[in-house]
């Protein structure tokens, strides 16, 4: 049994109201999801469509830090994940930004820019950046209205 294994079996189990549910919310038969999630079944497996079902129901992301870590990678939940609609991530963002240009402002105005400064802007900008990030992550996620005519 590897990491991997234990991820999703645990987050099968551990989901809100158990296994059961979980299979569920899915569509599917709570046997065929238990041999899914069985870290010792050899002949039934999870394929990708279901581990991502499985996370965006449970909420529960280490499937994905599993799979991270074993590409030497790392995730990051969204900086701000209050913003729920995209008006409010837009708003977040022009703060973000606003911090860049009072950061900027306020190093150069002496004439110089110090490593420090360089620093504090690079954080800066790095913050401005995911707050783009979570625009189009919500933007990404909000629905499709459809608009009918008056």
């Amino acid at each position: 049994m590897d990491a991997l294994d234990l991820a999703i079996h645990g987050t099968a189990h551990e989901a809100n109201g158990g296994l059961p549910a979980l299979a569920r919310q899915m569509g599917v038969g709570e046997q065929v999801l238990r041999n899914k999630v069985c870290p010792t079944s050899d002949t039934h497996k999870l394929n990708l469509r279901e581990a991502l079902a499985m996370m965006l129901l449970t909420h529960d992301t280490r499937i994905l830090e599993c799979l991270a870590r074993e590409l030497d990678c790392t995730v990051q939940p969204n900086r701000f994940p209050g913003a729920r609609g995209i008006v409010d991530a837009v708003l977040h963002s022009d703060v973000e930004h606003g911090d860049v240009a009072r950061s900027v402002m306020s190093a150069i105005s002496d004439g110089k820019l110090t490593e420090a400064e360089r620093a504090e802007c690079q954080a800066q900008i790095a913050e401005a950046i995911q707050s783009l990030q979570a625009v189009a992550d919500v933007v990404h996620r909000s629905p499709i209205m459809l608009r009918t005519a008056p």
